[in-house]
């Protein structure tokens, strides 16, 4: 029974980055002060029959009218309101995400009293929403990849708190869980080829970073490099993909290497590179990272960082896929 509410929710209430509150996506029910309410007016219904007091029926019918006027109210409340996700900022594994969401009553009436955060976690209270509100809620995170934030519970009992008022609105903030920063000894490495073809482990030399320059020597070819550098000479000769390397006097620097850490599983990794690109951006110490899919070019500042911090965050993982599995939840 619980599997097919789930399914009929994610239907009824789809995930998306912004939407607004209609007949379709509101419900609404009696809270517990409504249901004593409704117990109430029966028993002064029944004793009014009983004793066929004029007085009471009056009160009866005031009673009712309140309960009726208060579903429309408490309904009102939250109808025309436009709950929308705004871009936040990519956190680290096992930090909490700091969630924006913006709510927009600029198409309806003012909003009171409105309560919202994620389930069986501490609610945050908006007293008026009169134009446009900002809140923020808070997400631990537990894993790296495409952030998948649960659905945020929106409710009201305003104004006479018969009613309880609510929604369930899964939004979509296009955030990415970076790996958890592991502190370990940097370690450098070059995998480069002798004439044979066979792989050398040999330092890089750290007054140099591979630019356009002197030409340098051959490395194995890696997806993401630029078809302009391979060696389609040596590949005839040998149907062996390389890439030619050049050195430049450029800019110094370090590459943070996949292949230079052996022996440590696919999200170890990760963890560490991870941590060597925070601790050379806080150096402002250019340096490149060497990934089995994907190779970033030595550089600095926040842009870089950013796209390596990225570039650890989507390994693995189809970026298209792991959106459209958010957008089933």
């Amino acid at each position: 029974m619980l599997g097919y509410f789930d399914t009929w929710l994610k239907k009824r209430l789809p995930h998306t980055r912004e939407v607004e509150l209609n007949q379709k996506r509101i419900f609404i029910l009696p809270s517990s002060i409504g249901w004593l309410f409704i117990v109430l007016m029966i028993l002064l219904f029944v004793t009014s029959v009983n004793y066929q007091n004029n007085l009471l029926f009056s009160l009866t019918c005031l009673f009712v009218s309140l309960f009726v006027t208060s579903i429309l109210a408490t309904y009102q409340n939250l109808s025309g309101l436009v709950i929308r996700a705004v871009p936040s900022e990519n956190v680290f594994s096992g930090e909490s995400a700091h969630l924006k969401v913006q709510l927009d009553s600029s198409r309806s009436n003012t909003k009171y009293a409105l309560y919202a955060g994620f389930k069986d976690g501490q609610k945050s209270v908006v007293a008026c929403v009169s134009n446009k509100k900002s809140l923020s809620l808070d997400f631990k995170t537990n894993m790296r990849g495409y952030l998948h934030a649960p659905r945020i519970s929106l409710y009201s009992v305003y104004p006479m708190g018969l009613f309880r008022c609510w929604t369930w609105v899964s939004l979509d903030f296009s955030v990415w869980v970076y790996p958890k920063a592991r502190q370990c000894e940097f370690i450098s490495s070059d995998y480069s080829l002798n004439s044979d073809g066979m792989k050398n482990n040999a330092l890089i030399n750290k007054s140099t970073i591979k630019g356009d320059d002197d030409f340098e020597g051959l490395n194995i070819y890696r997806q993401g490099e630029s078809l302009k550098r391979i060696a389609w000479r040596h590949y005839a000769k040998t149907n062996t993909l390389l890439s030619k390397e050049f050195s430049s006097q450029k800019l110094a620097g370090e590459f943070l290497d996949w292949y230079a850490l052996d022996g440590l599983g696919v999200e170890q990794r990760l963890e560490v590179l991870c941590g060597w690109v925070v601790e050379f951006d806080a150096r402002k110490q250019a340096f490149g990272l060497r990934l089995p899919n994907q190779v970033i070019d030595k550089d600095t500042g926040a842009s870089h960082k950013h796209n390596c911090l990225l570039a650890l965050a989507q390994y693995g993982v189809d970026v298209v896929t792991a959106k459209e599995a958010a957008d089933r939840d």
